[in-house]
């Protein structure tokens, strides 16, 4: 992934409440680890909705399915053994589009899911909250000032 991407995790809210975790909260990788999909795919005619507003990209792997493009903004979801075990979606800070949230946000509503950031933070599927997640992001601060990125990530990788 780029510097100037950013992904999130969708994973479905009921899961998230079982656990105990809320809206805003700050969730561990193993909590990700967990079986989030149950088993479960999206189902058919909700991957068609999606594929009428990004169309399916190359996967470079027969478990990934995408929609959109790798190398930009996309929904990617990865199966083993037929089963989904992780939806992600990939958003291209360089050339992001209302249309493509509007897509991403659509399709996690219609998946009951939230998102979570790459640094762990739970979040609604509702446009200000994917906004202000994506201004949060790395990939945001990177554009923002790649000089100051590159130094503070190189601050932040002395021992």
């Amino acid at each position: 992934m780029a510097l100037w991407q950013t992904s999130m995790t969708l994973v479905p809210s009921a899961l998230l409440l079982q656990r105990g975790v809320r809206l805003g909260a700050t969730i561990t990788d193993a909590d990700l680890e967990l079986e989030t999909w149950d088993k479960s795919c999206p189902p058919e005619p909700i991957i068609e909705r999606l594929s009428q507003r990004l169309p399916e990209g190359k996967a470079g792997s027969e478990k990934r399915a995408v929609w959109g493009d790798l190398d930009g903004s996309c929904v990617t979801i990865l199966r083993e053994g037929g089963v989904c075990v992780e939806v992600n979606a990939r958003f291209d800070l360089r050339t992001i589009s209302r249309e493509v949230a509007a897509a991403v946000l659509d399709f996690a509503r219609e998946l009951g899911c939230w998102f979570v950031t790459e640094d762990r933070r739970v979040v609604a599927a509702e446009f200000g909250d994917l906004s202000a997640a994506i201004r949060a992001s790395k990939a945001c601060k990177f554009l923002e000032d790649p000089n100051a990125f590159l130094d503070e990530l190189g601050r932040s990788q002395r021992p």
